[in-house]
């Protein structure tokens, strides 16, 4: 079977940008957060990087491939706010999504 991390990535991929909190990934897997939360730490992980690594994975290939604006890219891996997805992309990557763009251009 496939492992619980992996599901809940593919979950995560197909909900975003929308509610990707613990407990909604945990009812789409028909089970309650906090047996979500432990089964997770049983595999080594979290809901949080479980997340994050997929809005990273994601957010990376859509400013490599779509051309699309770092605000929409920010919206498409669930950013309420451009400025959250700014500070956070600088502290995932290093740089900003304008600096992890042309880099990747060049």
């Amino acid at each position: 079977p496939l492992a619980l991390t992996e599901r809940v990535r593919g979950l995560v991929l197909d909900t975003l940008p929308d509610d990707v909190g613990l407990e909604s990934i945990a009812r789409r897997l028909r089970m309650s957060g906090r047996t979500l939360r432990r089964r997770l730490e049983a595999e080594g992980t979290t809901h949080s990087e479980v997340v994050d690594g997929v809005r990273i994975s994601l957010a990376r290939k859509l400013l490599r491939e779509e051309g699309l604006s770092p605000d929409e890219v920010s919206y498409r891996v669930g950013f309420a706010q451009s400025t959250g997805f700014h500070r956070a992309f600088k502290r995932w990557t290093g740089r900003t999504p304008a600096e992890y763009r042309r880099r990747t251009e060049e």
